[in-house]
């Protein structure tokens, strides 16, 4: 299997903190999976020494083949959509799609997915411990959802190039973004028996906040006929149904 791990974003603030979650993740998966794999990374510092630091951390590791820098300034969207490295991800069998402080606690990435491609599920994670959203980890088992944030997803090709697709440079936060998965018809999912962590909640004062919520009522009303997060939810329930793993 060729795997990538596609880092979203990464730099300060907590940087040295990161970049312990980092090293933990990428030896995880190289424990789980037996064999190298290569790196693509969204760096929002564009400072030449910060980013050999954080290459240097990671590039004598024996689990990478190869670590692949996008530098720009900028949040989330802005540097993932714009990457120069995206063409590379035909290339892959399948990738992990994560945030730069979420970090791996429990998964099996191959049963992940054999899961996945069995359940026919595109957006696929493992439980988010301290996700904003309560559908995040309040249920056993397999569900199907609605609505995931996006911490970590297992992707193949085809799933990270739709991803890209309903992601806009001008949405840069995302917000929104995670309530219309049922929308857009993408079957998502989440195995609460694997687990990964978000170890740094958010910390908007209420002026970052308003920018937030207002380009995602922008995104909302551009890509959707609805004007509000509560209209989505209306219809789409965050979590549809559950499924028994010793089912699958």
């Amino acid at each position: 299997m060729k795997f990538c791990y596609y880092l979203v974003c990464i730099g300060e603030p907590n940087l040295d903190e990161k970049l312990e979650i980092l090293v933990s993740n990428l030896n995880y998966i190289y424990n789980d999976i037996k064999s190298p794999f290569d790196v693509i990374i969204n760096c929002y510092e564009t400072n030449r020494n910060v980013n050999n630091f954080i290459k240097n951390k990671i590039n004598d590791l024996n689990c990478i083949d190869n670590v692949y820098i996008h530098s720009k300034k900028g949040v989330l969207s802005e540097l993932f959509l714009t990457n120069i490295h995206n063409d590379k991800i035909d290339n892959y069998d399948y990738l992990f799609f994560i945030l730069d402080d979420v970090k791996i606690i429990n998964i099996n990435i191959n049963e992940m997915i054999r899961i996945k491609n069995k359940l026919s599920i595109s957006f696929f994670s493992p439980k988010i411990i301290n996700a904003t959203h309560p559908w995040m980890s309040s249920y056993d088992n397999i569900t199907i959802n609605n609505c995931i944030e996006t911490y970590l997803y297992l992707f193949s090709p085809a799933d990270f190039k739709k991803f890209l697709s309903i992601n806009t440079i001008e949405n840069k936060w995302m917000w929104g973004l995670d309530l219309l998965l049922g929308f857009f018809n993408i079957k998502s999912g989440i195995i609460n028996t694997y687990t990964a962590e978000h170890i740094f909640a958010a910390k908007d004062n209420d002026i970052e906040k308003g920018k937030k919520i207002k380009l995602m009522d922008e995104y909302i009303q551009s890509k959707t006929p609805f004007k509000s997060m509560g209209q989505i939810l209306s219809i789409y329930k965050p979590m549809i149904y559950c499924i028994d793993i010793n089912d699958v």
